[in-house]
C-alpha cells in the first residue's frame, strides 16, 4: 500500500530501498510536489529513465507500479536537494498537525567551585526533582567549563564562608521541604513514645 504524504508534509521521511541510501533520515525533507506518472510524461519526460532507472530497478517493476495507484512524490531538502520517489517506497512520512519533539538539555552553570566539593548529593537531587516534575528520569553530567585557575587559601576560606551562608540562609523550596519533613518525622517519633508511656502507665478500667 502506498504511503502518500501530503503538500508541505515536512519532517523525517523513512524509504524503502533502494531510495532509502538517498536520504539522511535524521534530516527534514518537504513533500513539495505530487504528480502521477502520467503528468511526467505529459512533460516530456519518461519516469522510469528519471526515476526508476537512476536506481537500476528494473523495468518489470517500473511498470508492475504504474498500474497501481502509485503516485510521485517529489521532496526537498532543506539544502534545495530534490529527490523524485515513487509513494510504493515510502514507508513513513511526517504528520501533519504532529506535535514537535526535539531533545532539551537544561544547563546549570554553578561558576567556579573547588574540585574537592562533592556533587553527587546535588545530581542526585535534580535527578528527583526533575523526575517529581515533568517525569523523566534525566541523564545528568557534571561538566567542566573552564581550565583550572589556582586562589590562595584566605580567598578559598572566605568564599567557602559565604557560599555556607546561602546554604543555611537562602530560602527554598526544597529547603521548606526537608525541613517539614524533618519536622514531621520528630512529630511522629514524640507520638510513637507517647503511646508507649500511655500503654505502659495508664491502666483502662
Amino acid at each position: 500500500m502506498a504511503v502518500v504524504p501530503v503538500i508541505g508534509a515536512k519532517g523525517t521521511y523513512v524509504l524503502d530501498a533502494p531510495f532509502d541510501t538517498s536520504i539522511d533520515t535524521a534530516l527534514a525533507y518537504e513533500c513539495v510536489a505530487i504528480r502521477t506518472y502520467g503528468e511526467m510524461q505529459g512533460w516530456g519526460k519518461d519516469p522510469y529513465t528519471e526515476v526508476y532507472a537512476r536506481f537500476d530497478i528494473p523495468k518489470e517493476k517500473y511498470e508492475a507500479d504504474t498500474a497501481t495507484d502509485a503516485v510521485l512524490v517529489t521532496l526537498r531538502a532543506d539544502s534545495g536537494q530534490l529527490l523524485v520517489v515513487p509513494s510504493l517506497y515510502i514507508l513513513e512520512c511526517p504528520v501533519i498537525g504532529g506535535i514537535p519533539y526535539n531533545v532539551i538539555a537544561v544547563a546549570v552553570k554553578l561558576g567556579a567551585i573547588p574540585d574537592t566539593l562533592p556533587l553527587d548529593s546535588l545530581t542526585s537531587k535534580v535527578t528527583d526533582l526533575v523526575l517529581s516534575e515533568i517525569g523523566i528520569s534525566p541523564d545528568i553530567a557534571v561538566v567542566k567549563l573552564s581550565g583550572t585557575k589556582l586562589i590562595s587559601n584566605t580567598e578559598h576560606e572566605a568564599l567557602e564562608q559565604a557560599r555556607q551562608n546561602k546554604i543555611t540562609s537562602t530560602f527554598t523550596n526544597t529547603g521548606e521541604i526537608a525541613r517539614l519533613q524533618q519536622e514531621n518525622t520528630t512529630l511522629q517519633e514524640q507520638i510513637i513514645l507517647l503511646k508507649q508511656y500511655i500503654e505502659a502507665n495508664i491502666t483502662t478500667p
